[in-house]
């Protein structure tokens, strides 16, 4: 089974704040707080499912775990506050462990459901072969890309990468070569690209790379040492395979994503008309 590169983790859930522990930390001392006011008489008990679903949500397994347990603490307190006494002192433990497993329960599974809805999410913006993004992912991520270029009056550039031949490849030697091509492919792109560059698989043997900031030369320049990179892969130089790469370069004044791809497509397939394996811009026209 082939392996895909190491993603590059551009954007993603951001970690927790230390806004987000006070949220939840406020939260469950505000339900003490109403608990201990309201007495023994009312059971304010499921309101502390509130900050332990936010501290489940928002902080996951470790905010349910802690969480759980200042909730079960602050609980104990309130109720002998409100005058609650045992004969035996054992049956404070037995309720602090019962309501902490019950508090502990409901956040544990919140926090389980916000983990696979994002996994899932990000699973939705990501090519499964080679673990770049796919073109929803790069649209999106491209629009605050854009966006702040707009801003900044900054030039962005994108380049359409084309894999020449890829499609001898499968018909002769199989998808499974195929696919390691593609992901010897996403791994040049990886090792070759800066942090700030988006790349995604957008169709079978097509690529695309944003750059922010990066004008005509500085991309043009960095597309051909990825084109090397490319060809020097083992497997894509074993199979016969290049890379024909067309690099648009604009200030995103009124640009969007389809208008550079557009322009970087027609320039991609005049390279590949020029011979093909190579670095095709607007100048090189």
């Amino acid at each position: 089974m082939t392996t895909p590169p190491a993603r590059r983790l551009a954007g993603g859930r951001r970690p927790p704040r230390a806004a987000d522990w006070a949220m939840a930390a406020l939260g469950i001392a505000a339900v003490g707080l109403i608990d201990w006011v309201t007495g023994v008489d009312i059971r304010a008990v499921s309101l502390y499912f509130m900050p332990l679903a936010w501290a489940g949500w928002r902080l996951k397994r470790p905010g349910a775990l802690l969480g759980a347990a200042v909730a079960a603490a602050v609980w104990t307190l309130a109720q002998y506050a409100g005058g609650v006494r045992h004969v035996d002192g054992a049956i404070w433990l037995v309720n602090l462990l019962t309501q902490g497993a019950g508090f502990l329960t409901v956040g544990w599974l919140v926090a389980l459901l916000a983990g696979r809805l994002e996994a899932e999410e990000a699973l939705s913006r990501t090519d499964a072969l080679t673990g770049l993004h796919n073109r929803r992912g790069l649209a999106d991520r491209a629009n605050l890309v854009l966006a702040l270029s707009r801003r900044h009056a900054r030039e962005v550039s994108l380049a359409c990468i084309d894999l020449d031949h890829f499609k001898q490849v499968n018909d002769r030697f199989g998808h499974a070569v195929g696919d390691q091509v593609l992901v010897a492919c996403a791994s040049a792109l990886m090792s070759s690209l800066r942090s700030t560059d988006l790349a995604a698989r957008v169709g079978g043997d097509e690529f695309l790379v944003l750059l922010p900031e990066t004008p005509r030369e500085a991309a043009v320049a960095l597309m051909e040492r990825l084109r090397q990179a490319i060809e020097a892969q083992a497997q894509i130089r074993a199979a016969g395979v290049t890379a024909t790469i067309g690099v648009v370069t604009d200030a995103p004044s009124t640009l969007s994503l389809d208008a550079l791809t557009a322009r970087a497509d027609v320039l991609l397939y005049e390279g590949k008309k020029a011979g093909r394996n190579r670095v095709f811009d607007d100048v090189a026209r």
